[in-house]
């Protein structure tokens, strides 16, 4: 018995000292989260996160595996991140990357690299040649097959562009999809009414920016149709037009309605950047640079980049 409360009695002293150890170690991290945002670097290294990790794998132990220093290893890293995501203030902002890859395996592996940094992944149907039978798992999808009207691919009768829609949202369980308001109104409704199912009704004005006036006319009419989410994108021609699309977004966030609204082209990055301080649902970017799937897009390091920069500067 003596010997049982002596083994206890150490182990929790070693308890508090690991600890204390752990208290020490997140400050340091809060101090690396700091000087992150006053110097503008991105948060995550994932070279030398890979090189920290095979020193760790490698470090010699006598009575844990590999597999055990593994699983403390990850909780440890996803704690370190949370606290410095906290500090940078990136938790609040939802980032959905766009997929828009011809070829399914390809498309595959981009999902691969970025679902682990992002809240969903937006699937382009118009850009693949097929359906991939299988995807990876451990994020929310959000279907898209966008028309060529509205700046996608597909050109095929409205008929099939549904069918398309639900058939891979019934292949893959999917719980979002986003269709143009557009929509023959008969198939329209036929996703709106499906249990189950997060909608996102979209609008894309190529040639402009409309009023403020004529935007907020538009949303009423879109509203009609009980979405879970609205999206309106159009195309700046100058910062002003950026700056009255993220009026529009205030103003009807304030109302408790979720939606993404941001303008495209490069004058409208801008309004890419700043759309979740005005209430946008979630921003859009691309899974890597040259992969953009509508003029202006940001890659996520960039948005990333740009975020920590304004925080840097607005703060």
């Amino acid at each position: 018995m003596e010997e049982l409360w002596r083994l206890r009695k150490k182990i929790e002293e070693l308890d508090l000292e690991i600890a204390k150890l752990l208290d020490e170690r997140m400050s340091l991290v809060e101090k690396l989260a700091r000087l992150k945002k006053e110097n503008g670097f991105p948060l995550r290294d994932y070279q030398r996160e890979e090189e920290l990790l095979k020193k760790v794998l490698s470090f010699p132990l006598s009575h844990l595996t590999q597999s055990e220093v593994l699983t403390f290893w990850k909780f440890l890293f996803s704690l370190s991140l949370l606290k410095q995501k906290k500090y940078l203030g990136l938790e609040e902002i939802k980032i959905c990357a766009t997929i828009f890859e011809k070829d399914p395996e390809e498309a595959k592996k981009l999902i691969e690299e970025i679902k682990e940094k992002v809240h969903f992944v937006e699937l382009r149907l118009d850009a693949l040649k097929e359906l991939p039978q299988n995807l990876p798992e451990g994020v929310q999808y959000i279907f898209t097959c966008r028309r060529k009207e509205e700046g996608g691919l597909f050109e095929g009768e409205e008929e099939k562009r549904i069918s398309l829609l639900k058939e891979a949202l019934k292949r893959f369980n999917g719980k979002y999809v986003d269709i143009e308001w557009k929509t023959p109104e008969i198939l329209k409704q036929r996703l709106l009414n499906q249990k189950g199912l997060k909608v996102i009704l979209s609008y894309h004005d190529f040639s402009g920016t409309p009023s403020l006036e004529f935007l907020l006319e538009l949303f009423e009419e879109m509203r009609k149709d009980r979405a879970a989410i609205y999206k309106i994108v159009t195309m700046a021609s100058s910062l002003e037009d950026s700056f009255r699309v993220l009026l529009f977004l205030r103003e009807v966030t304030k109302r408790g309605f979720k939606v993404v609204a941001h303008a495209m082209g490069q004058k409208g990055r801008l309004s890419r950047l700043l759309s979740p301080f005005m209430g946008g649902a979630f921003v859009y970017v691309s899974s890597r640079p040259g992969k953009e799937a509508a003029s202006g897009q940001m890659s996520l390091e960039e948005f990333k980049q740009g975020l920590i920069l304004l925080r840097r500067y607005f703060e």
